[in-house]
């Protein structure tokens, strides 16, 4: 540290000292996290219309893989979310956790609830009103609005205490998302 004031010098040493145990110990963990989804969809029919209404389940299988040669305390956080029909506004659907002991080198599986979501799209709807006998049959349509959610996708947060070891999520813009 050639150059450098004394206080400078001292300065840059101890915040090395004390930070790189630091990183070391947030290094130490080898945990990694691959996320599979259940899903079912079932469509039903709307009487007068092309639209169907899609009721929706999804369940997150969350595996944890461990490199590490100690067992390792870890919380799994998961988030589930989706949009309203209406406005595609974000929501969350359904969140949890769950505390884990992950043996040297193994693995565990963790499962989320299973979220069952249903939406209609908007749509219209065609009723025939019967003429009398002087008018004919007449068709009337009416627009119905989107209403319900239908899912979006998932964020899993590994943590041991409160360090985050891994993030995983569908879309890359669910890692930074919050949503009451």
């Amino acid at each position: 540290m050639k150059n450098l004031p004394a206080h400078v010098s001292i300065l840059v040493f101890a915040i090395g000292f004390f930070c790189l145990p630091a990183l070391a110990e947030q290094a130490a963990h080898h945990i990694t996290a691959r996320v599979a989804v259940e899903s079912s969809n079932d469509y039903q029919k709307i009487k007068g219309s092309s639209d169907r209404r899609k009721k929706q389940e999804r369940k997150l299988v969350i595996t944890l893989d461990s490199r590490d040669k100690d067992p390792t305390e870890l919380t799994v956080k998961w988030t589930i979310f989706g949009h309203a029909m209406k406005d595609n506004k974000l929501l969350k659907l359904g969140d949890g956790n769950e505390k884990v002991t992950l043996e040297g080198m193994k693995s565990a599986t963790v499962k989320s609830d299973t979220i069952r979501i249903s939406g209609t799209p908007k749509h219209s709807v065609a009723t025939v009103v019967k003429g009398n006998g002087k008018n004919p049959d007449k068709t009337h349509t009416e627009k119905k609005p989107a209403t319900g959610e239908e899912y979006y996708g998932y964020k899993v947060q590994v943590f041991t205490g409160a360090q985050l070891l891994e993030e995983v999520a569908s879309q890359p813009s669910l890692k930074s998302t919050e949503v009451k």
